[in-house]
């Protein structure tokens, strides 16, 4: 099969979990083609993205200048060069009828562009909804005759429908499925209006075996390591992870939180920080490569995610980073909100505590604190678990069953 993903960035080293359904692809002898709007933002490079030569299967849409003088004219330019590679696709996508529709117009050639003289694909896998519609709108336009099936996250189901409604009725309608990493997604985007047959359960995974597992212990004197690994967005709760180490730490002096991520509140976290006097005690590490987060993982004793629900409605679908801690052998403590209570065996591999509450994740941390001998099992648990139901191999393997189900019935096979 030749698999067509179409994304937003690539490669995002915050996506890890789409770049290994992709070398999944590849590994198991499929060609892949990965056409995204734009090129990574300036950030570590995953080593897979070189080891399968992904750059070389990589196209990315004209990237629209800044002045809107210098935007509408490029996007003319690019229209004129589009009526010569493929006329009738650029005729359909051109509707100049409105200053609005115009605008759209040059969008939706620039995101056509790519596709231009390109060999035909057998599937194409959108990854967030609105590349799933736009997955759609290309097949339209005659660029590609293939199956289309999209991949709900979270942010594209919890958020955008908000500012839309209706936003995904024609993908819904259209488009042969949907796939969600939990049930929670699935109730999502059944509210949304997604066809219950079409939905399927590909939950996002990992490969144990690329995860170091490693008892974890303490004894009290000792410097105790936190660790957290998420964008610095509100959604990701790391403002309430502070107020709990604040809780913790005249009772543990020598505990360390340590943040691996980037995003926009990282300005009103640092100050967070000082006004709590947590200085010495914390410390936002930014984006980090892999080799650098698996020597976070092995030197932390307990991973926190204290994600809440945000006020846009964003909230988590799944927590890949939740299984990564939980492969590694760490006791988790996360919120018992979105997808996160099905990554996580309560009472088993984790902790799980009310969002937004400081006073109750400092509890559970403590009770865990005071209970050092329990960490090993709990971590033997939690490997286990991991392995049991989200080894990516395995839903890999899945994935590509599905998608010659969809191309079966595609041929009326």
């Amino acid at each position: 099969m030749r698999v067509a993903f179409l994304l937003d960035a690539f490669p995002r080293l915050s996506e890890t979990f789409i770049l290994r359904q992709i070398v999944g692809v590849i590994a198991r002898g499929h060609a892949v083609e990965i056409y995204a709007q734009r090129p990574r933002e300036k950030e570590p490079i995953h080593p897979d993205v070189a080891a399968f030569d992904l750059p070389a299967h990589t196209r990315y849409q004209p990237a629209p200048a800044r002045r809107r003088s210098a935007r509408v004219a490029g996007g003319i330019i690019l229209a004129v060069d589009g009526l010569r590679r493929a006329p009738r696709a650029t005729l359909r996508a051109l509707d100049f009828r409105s200053g609005a529709r115009a605008a759209a117009s040059l969008r939706l050639v620039r995101a056509a562009a790519p596709w231009w003289r390109s060999a035909p694909v057998d599937i194409v896998h959108a990854h967030y909804g609105p590349n799933g519609i736009l997955a759609l709108r290309l097949r339209e336009l005659g660029l590609h005759r293939a199956p289309i099936l999209t991949t709900f996250h979270g942010h594209d189901a919890n958020v955008l429908p908000r500012r839309e409604p209706g936003i995904y009725r024609a993908l819904f309608d259209d488009a042969e499925g949907f796939t969600v990493s939990s049930e929670f997604m699935r109730r999502r985007l059944l509210a949304l209006g997604a066809p219950a047959a079409r939905i399927i359960k590909l939950s996002v995974g990992v490969d144990p075996a690329r995860y170091p597992f490693r008892e974890r212990s303490w004894s009290p004197g000792e410097e105790l390591q936190l660790l957290t690994v998420g964008r610095l967005v509100e959604a990701k709760g790391i403002g309430y992870a502070l107020r709990a180490v604040a809780r913790l730490r005249p009772r543990f002096p020598r505990i360390r939180y340590r943040v691996i991520g980037e995003g926009p509140d990282r300005a009103r976290l640092e100050g967070q920080i000082r006004h709590l006097g947590l200085e010495e005690a914390v410390q936002l590490l930014g984006g980090q490569p892999r080799d650098a987060l698996m020597r976070h993982y092995a030197d932390a004793h307990i991973f926190i995610l204290p994600s809440v629900v945000a006020r846009d409605g964003a909230e988590e679908g799944q927590g890949l980073v939740l299984l990564e801690a939980q492969a590694v052998g760490l006791p988790v403590v996360a919120s018992r909100i979105g997808g996160i209570p099905e990554s996580v065996v309560a009472g088993s591999t984790g902790v799980l505590v009310p969002e937004r509450d400081p006073a109750a994740l400092a509890a559970a941390l403590t009770r865990l604190l005071e209970n050092p001998a329990a960490w090993a099992e709990m971590g033997r648990r939690g490997r286990a678990h991991v392995a049991a139901h989200y080894d990516i191999e395995r839903w890999n393997d899945r994935l590509i069953a599905l998608y010659r189900e969809l191309l079966a019935a595609s041929r009326g096979g």
